[in-house]
């Protein structure tokens, strides 16, 4: 069953949780509720700048779309 919500939508939300994830990891490492390790560290960097990427991915497909220009399709018009 197809999903009636549009993809740039998905990403924004995708993108925005991990851009949380990635923000509020180190926050409560610093008031040490987790332990501070390599592993959490790196894992809040790649989240919040994944998150970023999808949110860009997204916004751009967005755009795309409502410009009136093919979404997914990069043939030339004929």
């Amino acid at each position: 069953m197809m999903s009636s919500i549009p993809i740039w939508t998905k990403l924004w939300i995708t993108g925005g949780f991990l851009v949380l994830l990635g923000a509020g990891l180190p926050l409560l490492m610093i008031l040490q509720i987790l332990p501070s390790t390599f592993l959490l560290a790196f894992i809040s960097f790649a989240a919040s700048n994944i998150g970023v990427v999808f949110g860009y991915i997204g916004m751009t497909t967005y755009v795309r779309v409502h410009r009136g220009g093919p979404p997914f399709d990069d043939r030339p018009p004929s």
